[in-house]
């Protein structure tokens, strides 16, 4: 979050997609932890699809995904085509 400007006490909102715990702030959504599975994926294209999430960008830590999660959350928001940036940081 420091490396997107924003402060080390800026106003973040937990969100949860079943057992996992992601940040949000502003609209941008931060997923750092491992844990992510595609049944997550579902729940947040779900959200996006509902409009009960608006996001512009996505942030992942990338050591923390393997290659098949990481694979279906790119094809998930390429379909859904909420313009949504997904970001990979390592």
């Amino acid at each position: 979050m420091a490396q997107d400007g924003y402060p080390f006490d800026a106003n973040i909102q937990e969100i949860q997609f079943g057992n996992y715990h992601a940040h949000m702030v502003d609209n941008r959504l931060y997923l750092i932890n491992e844990g992510w599975s595609s049944t997550q994926t579902k729940q947040l294209l779900n959200r996006l699809g509902t409009n009960e999430l608006h996001l512009q960008t996505v942030v992942l830590f990338g050591y923390s995904f393997n290659v098949a999660e990481l694979r279906g959350l790119e094809i998930g928001l390429k379909q859904l085509d909420s313009h949504v940036n997904l970001i990979r940081r390592y």
